[in-house]
């Protein structure tokens, strides 16, 4: 795809200047990734057009290249009026970037029953244990086990406490100590808060991770770090995690090119594009 038709695509989708569309946007219902994140608390990512999710999908040019431009075009990056991609793309990586948002990184998006856990501290070890389990039944070749390591810390400056480290371990052949790790399991400073789940889940009562403060949920590791793995098959990995997490629990992937050059949720196995109705062919075409 030629330059021009990236900033085209890039400046009408983000409101630049006048672009005719057949239907407004407004009238459109947004896509069911899009009702999970607003729920989750993401502000900034919003849903792309049929057209240009193929296009991005048939884009040429560098990753870096088509993945800023999906950026863009979804507004996770806010677009310089006037300066060309390349240009963009270069004054990015030579700055600290915008700061952190929920759209930037991958993360689990968790609303845990409160009865599952009688507390905050002991809500963590309870998803520790579900994520572990569905690890496990999604690699069926794979060593799995649930982590927590606690040792006794007493700096010199403060008082003594006790360091939590938590994480599933994954031994597979090429793979030797592998490890998911989650800001979730980290949260024994910062527990998730207790919040009503959304009306899609059925509105009780819910230990909730998924923000950039009490309850943050990251997530890294593996399959991210298996170097021998293509895109496709990470994101399958991923995919057949989330079969086996319960209702609750969602993954955020963002434009990644690890992963894919669109934003997505998974679910129950499925895979929630934000997109506006009207995308019927698999990403995977």
């Amino acid at each position: 795809m030629h330059l021009e038709k990236w900033i085209l695509m890039s400046a009408c989708a983000l409101g630049l200047f006048g672009c005719v569309a057949p239907v407004s946007k407004d009238a459109r219902p947004p896509s069911e990734a899009l009702v999970i994140a607003r729920a989750a608390g993401f502000e900034n990512i919003k849903d792309i057009s049929p057209e240009v999710l193929r296009s991005l999908l048939d884009a040429e040019g560098s990753p870096l290249q088509t993945l800023h431009a999906a950026g863009l075009v979804a507004g996770v990056f806010k677009g310089a009026p006037g300066l060309p991609l390349g240009a963009e793309v270069a004054l990015l990586l030579a700055t600290s970037g915008p700061r952190r948002r929920l759209e930037d990184s991958p993360r689990l998006l968790v609303w845990m029953p409160r009865e599952m856990a009688a507390s905050p501290p002991e809500s963590i070890n309870v998803l520790g244990h579900v994520l572990a389990n569905a690890v496990a039944a999604a690699l069926p070749e794979a060593k799995v086990e649930f982590i927590h390591r606690q040792t006794e810390k007493d700096p010199p400056l403060g008082r003594r406490y006790i360091h939590h480290e938590r994480y599933i371990r994954v031994d597979l052949p090429g793979c030797k100590d592998c490890a998911l790790r989650t800001g979730a399991f980290a949260n024994y400073l910062r527990p998730p808060r207790v919040q009503q789940a959304p009306e899609f889940l059925g509105a009780y009562e819910a230990y909730f991770w998924g923000t950039l403060s009490d309850g943050d949920s990251w997530l890294a590791g593996y399959p991210w770090t298996a170097e021998d793995l293509e895109p496709r098959q990470r994101r399958e990995i991923l995919r057949r995690l989330s079969a086996h997490l319960p209702m609750w629990v969602y993954i955020y992937v963002p434009f990644d090119e690890k992963i894919a050059p669109y934003p997505h949720i998974l679910h129950r196995g499925r895979e929630l594009i934000f997109v506006e109705p009207g995308f019927d062919d698999s990403p995977e075409g």
